[in-house]
């Protein structure tokens, strides 16, 4: 794993505030990690504090993003009334049950976590992120917004209402300066997942991938960042697939 610790002298978001939710472990902690030693302001939104050995130059705020009244006590605990220039929309959860046994409850706190909050908090942050005048917004979907993930009925969907939720953003706030994304990465490896990667499932996982490897949290933070820089000044509305090429695949592998 690339290891950032040092800020650069020639930093790409030099004193840029950016917001990640979710930020104490996985893809936003990581991204948190990167948009740090890239120069911004960083402010981590999460009901749990990150790891030891964080810079503690990232801001922690504990937040519960279901909570609305959370969300707002973090927000002016963090920007303010200031200018916004990036918030990652990290957060985000998965129940895994068969869909005759998935209670309504386990798919309603879903779609609030994964989505709902999104929305709230894209919504709460509004007046920031238009003051920026050039603000993004990068929303963690997933692959299984796309192609079904069966054992987890509520998650694909809420995914697949991400993607809509960043392209209805992208097109009304568009006019204030603020571009809007997703991105939906495939089989990532983190702490969270780290119990199911056993010698055999990583064999069976590295060869379902076009690049015949799972995917490490750096490999999403690198695109938010990206799509959260001037590089990417032109793109808006889009969900970018990371997955190694594993989605790819599938009539690859059928005809081998």
């Amino acid at each position: 794993m690339e290891i950032m610790n040092a800020r650069s002298a020639s930093a790409p978001f030099p004193d840029r505030s950016v917001i990640v939710t979710g930020g104490s472990s996985g893809i936003g902690l990581e991204t948190a990690r990167r948009f740090h030693a890239a120069g911004a302001n960083v402010w981590i939104f999460d009901i749990n504090p990150p790891p030891e050995g964080t810079d503690s130059a990232i801001t922690y705020i504990h937040c519960d993003i279901g909570d609305e009244k959370a969300i707002r006590a973090a927000a002016a605990q963090s920007i303010g009334n200031g200018p916004l220039q990036t918030l990652i929309n990290a957060a985000g959860i998965i129940r895994r049950a068969k869909t005759e046994e998935a209670s309504l409850a386990d798919w309603e706190f879903m779609l609030k976590v994964n989505l709902t909050c999104m929305f709230q908090l894209s919504s709460v942050l509004f007046k920031n992120l238009k003051a920026a005048n050039d603000a993004a917004i990068v929303n963690i979907a997933s692959i299984a917004a796309l192609v079904p993930q069966t054992g987890a009925i509520a998650y694909g969907p809420s995914k697949a209402a991400v993607i809509s939720l960043t392209k209805q953003l992208a097109v009304e706030w568009g006019q204030y300066g603020i571009r809007v994304n997703a991105i939906c990465p495939g089989m990532i490896r983190t702490a969270m997942t780290e119990p199911f990667y056993n010698p055999e499932t990583i064999r069976i996982r590295n060869s379902k991938t076009a690049l015949g490897r799972v995917g490490m949290p750096e490999d999403i933070a690198k695109v938010a960042l990206f799509l959260a820089g001037d590089g990417a000044s032109y793109i808006t509305g889009e969900a970018i697939v990371v997955d190694g090429g594993f989605t790819a695949t599938g009539l690859h592998l059928l005809l081998q």
